[in-house]
């Protein structure tokens, strides 16, 4: 399981600011409470396979990350950053990227096609 573009900030910004409450991150990225809870969910079910310990969320509403899982995702995300500038093929689409893609993809069946929307 690859963390998407969200999660991956969301994860690198509370291992670089451990402080942070849930309210400051869903303003931050401009993201509902939902959306931030959601991410957390992808975040410890992809920790939980790399056998790490999770994210946990305290009752003050700030994140506490073990310091284990802070060095993990560091060393995680800096070695990804190498291969992808070795490796070109190791892009991953954003959101907003693949929405674009699927649109194009879409509106190139309807003009072949003939299709009138």
């Amino acid at each position: 399981m690859f963390l998407d573009k969200r999660s991956e900030q969301i994860v690198r910004h509370l291992v670089l600011h451990p402080n942070t409450t849930s309210g400051e991150v869903t303003r931050f990225f401009n993201v509902t409470r939902n959306q931030l809870n959601y991410s957390v969910k992808r975040i410890n079910e992809w920790c939980k396979e790399r056998k790490q310990p999770g994210i946990q969320r305290l009752k003050n509403r700030h994140f506490q990350l073990p310091e284990e899982l802070t060095t993990f995702v560091y060393k995680q995300f800096s070695d990804l950053e190498e291969q992808a500038r070795s490796n070109n093929d190791a892009y991953i689409f954003s959101e907003d990227e693949r929405g674009a893609i699927i649109f194009l993809a879409l509106r190139q069946l309807v003009l072949k096609n003939k299709f009138i929307i």
